[in-house]
């Protein structure tokens, strides 16, 4: 009799099991979905990233750059009669060519047969250089730059030239020689004129002069060095491109007013004063 009551527990508890299902069974976690990444989208290459590298003006005659950025300089023909005017030639260059780059002309003083570098005569004529950078180097006579202005630079109604009478179309005498002498130095650095390279616009045909070998980033309506310029000679003030051209080929000054405010933030400080 014990024997069929075990056996009938055994079958109970058996078919309970059964009929729960058996075991629970595993939930798989929820994974939620996520949407997939648009791809990001690519940045703009911006014209003016890396400035030196890739927007540089000006039209260079490679085989002419100065090995040196310290040129040497010096006068044909000076005296008291044009002192004022070769002190403002030199101003010129100092706050152009040389404060934006690390050209330094030194020198400044009468030729002598044996002088090298830039050799300079001043006399009535058009302003010009006898060939680009160190092609007028030790040349005599190499640049040519006009203080007077009695048989060029002027002309009357008809187009004859003229003495000029300043101010003459809103430029004075000092303004003639500033910005014929930027433009002249800038031959004598190795840069051609703008409008003579390949890339000039059909409507700026005047081309003039040596050409250079290598054209150094886009066409510069307003560089110095061009003379489609709305401005004559861009003023005597490179623009900006000019300036990066400049200091691509000679390389760049530490402006030295803001070397000195750098350096007095180090400077010990005075106490009890």
């Amino acid at each position: 009799m014990k024997k069929y009551f075990f056996l009938f527990v055994i079958l109970f508890l058996l078919w309970l099991l059964t009929s729960c299902g058996g075991a629970a069974p595993v939930e798989e976690p929820i994974t939620e979905e996520v949407p997939a990444e648009e791809p990001a989208a690519e940045a703009e290459e911006s014209p003016y990233e890396n400035p030196p590298e890739s927007i540089s003006p000006l039209y260079v005659h490679e085989e002419s750059i100065w090995k040196s950025n310290i040129i040497d300089l010096c006068w044909e023909n000076p005296n008291q009669n044009n002192q004022a005017d070769r002190v403002l030639i030199q101003s010129a260059i100092e706050n152009t060519w040389e404060a934006v780059s690390l050209v330094d002309f030194v020198g400044w003083g009468a030729c002598t047969p044996e002088s090298k570098g830039i050799r300079i005569q001043l006399s009535d004529e058009p302003p010009q250089t006898k060939g680009l950078g160190t092609n007028i180097d030790s040349l005599e006579n190499g640049m040519i730059l006009n203080t007077t202005f009695n048989h060029w630079g002027c002309v009357d109604v008809n187009g004859n030239r003229v003495p000029c009478i300043f101010p003459y179309k809103g430029y004075s005498r000092e303004d003639y020689i500033r910005i014929s002498a930027v433009h002249e130095f800038g031959h004598a650095l190795g840069f051609a004129h703008e409008q003579n390279r390949i890339d000039s616009p059909s409507w700026c045909d005047l081309q003039q002069g040596a050409d250079g070998t290598m054209p150094i980033g886009g066409w510069d309506l307003n560089s110095v060095m061009n003379y489609c310029n709305p401005q004559w000679g861009g003023d005597g003030k490179l623009s900006e491109m000019d300036i990066i051209g400049v200091q691509r080929v000679y390389g760049a000054k530490r402006i030295e007013k803001e070397r000195k405010k750098f350096d007095g933030l180090f400077e010990k400080p005075h106490f009890g004063e």
